[in-house]
This record gives C-alpha cells, structure tokens and sequence, in this order.
C-alpha cells in the first residue's frame, strides 16, 4: 500500500504535500502535464442553503499558479453531475474562484450509467475520468478531491475504509510511482 502523508488542515496539505511535488517533478520538466479537481466540495460547496467557494480554494489556486500560471499545466473537472451541466460546472468554476485559466475540459457522468450515490460507481467513475482526462502528451500529474475515490483507484477506496486508520477530518498527500500526487482533503 502506497503511503500517504498526513496533514491537519487542506491547507497545509496542498502547501506542504501537492506544492513541492509539483514544483520537483511536473514543473521542473516544462512538459505538458494535466492536474484533476472534482468540483462539489473541492472547489464549491452547500452551506446554509446557498453555493459558496470552499475556505481553502485560495492556498489551492496559489499552489496551481505558484509562481505565475504554468502554461502546461491542463486543469480538467471530473464531476458526478450528470452529462449536459458541462457548461453550467465551468461557469459555476468561474463565479466561484474568480479564476480566468483555462479549462481544458469538463467530464461529467453519463445518466444512469453510474450511480453518484453508490461508493463503487462513484469510484469506477472517478477512475474512468481521470483516465480519460490525461493523455500521452499531458500525463496525470495531480488529482485533487475530497473523497477517496476522487484520487485513488476504485478498489483502494473499499481497501482504506477496511483498515480504519484514517482521520476524515484530515488532508492526506502521496506521490504514486507514476508521479502523480493524490490530495484527498479533508474538512477543515
């Protein structure tokens, strides 16, 4: 089993655990490179019944542009919503973050082809997407959510509930061998 880094807020696991690796693998090769966010707890969430930015979005989008927007850097959403709320998931991005990069696209779910509710769907889902969202020219640099699923394989999700020894409330980083950082966050 792979080992991930364990930290008390997002924002210390997106400064301390995501940021470095970036700047030590991806950026440091100017190649073209394609970091994964879910939106729905990630980016925005529900609070008090309307939709607002999460409170770590600022120390995300600094570690993203560290230094100044990367050009090869390919920022792609992976989202549960259902197919046809591509466009509306990008506006939603934009009024959220106030954040005029480039998106290279939005994946969402076929209808009724995976259930967003059921933990193995999401899972199979997530892992499609990222697989579809990277390419041979852009590889799977860094995937970032607030879920399991989000940011490991569909079967490591299963796997990591039956140990327990994880903290929900925590942000966990790790760089797979393919170079690729996980950042499951946490809620605060």
């Amino acid at each position: 089993m792979e080992s991930w880094a364990c930290f008390d807020s997002c924002e210390r696991g997106l400064r301390e655990g995501l940021q470095p690796a970036l700047r030590s693998t991806w950026r440091a090769m100017q190649r073209p490179y394609t970091v994964v966010l879910d939106m729905d707890d990630t980016v925005v969430r529900d609070k008090d019944g309307r939709r607002e930015s999460v409170p770590w979005l600022p120390v995300l989008k600094d570690v993203l542009c560290d230094g100044g927007w990367d050009h090869n850097m390919r920022l792609v959403l992976v989202t549960a919503r259902g197919r046809g709320a591509e466009a509306e998931t990008q506006a939603e991005f934009y009024e959220a973050t106030n954040w005029q990069v480039p998106i290279e696209r939005v994946i969402c779910r076929e209808p009724g082809a995976l259930d967003p509710d059921n933990h193995r769907d999401a899972a199979l889902f997530k892992e499609l997407g990222r697989q579809v969202a990277a390419s041979p020219e852009a590889p799977l640099a860094a995937t970032v959510g607030d879920m399991w699923w989000d940011v490991s394989p569909a079967d490591y999700h299963e796997e990591r509930e039956a140990l327990g020894d994880y903290d929900d409330t925590k942000t966990y980083v790790c760089m797979g061998p393919d170079l690729c950082v996980g950042v499951k966050l946490g809620d605060r």
